[in-house]
């Protein structure tokens, strides 16, 4: 199946649905969220459409630390500047796993994060 990437537009238009009326928090997940260079449109287009949002959050694997971190900071110049709580997960699954033979094999994890 082709997959469909929303624009901030779209996804704005979808939020207004009176089915969405009453959210007070809103996540944006993935794939990986951060790779999107639209990713400040996505929390500005929800903050928009959601008459009651009072937070919003992310979930990032943090894999690309530095193009992480400049995109969090712009989305939180955003959610900030509207007067919203912003919260971010970091996803520990995956990368950088290796295991070991010995202890019944214990996953040991390198990760290079923020």
């Amino acid at each position: 199946f082709p997959v469909t990437i929303l624009t901030p537009q779209e996804l704005e238009a979808v939020l207004k649905d009176p089915l969405f009326s009453e959210v007070t928090h809103i996540g944006i997940t993935g794939g990986e969220p951060t790779l999107r260079e639209d990713l400040p449109q996505l929390y500005q287009a929800a903050i928009n459409a959601l008459p009651h949002i009072k937070g919003l959050s992310i979930i990032t694997n943090a894999i690309k630390n530095e193009d992480v971190i400049a995109r969090i900071d712009k989305v939180i110049q955003v959610v900030q500047g509207n007067g919203k709580h912003f919260s971010m997960m970091v996803s520990l699954d995956g990368y950088g796993v290796s295991t070991t033979k010995s202890e019944g094999g214990m996953v040991i994890l390198s990760l290079p994060f923020l």
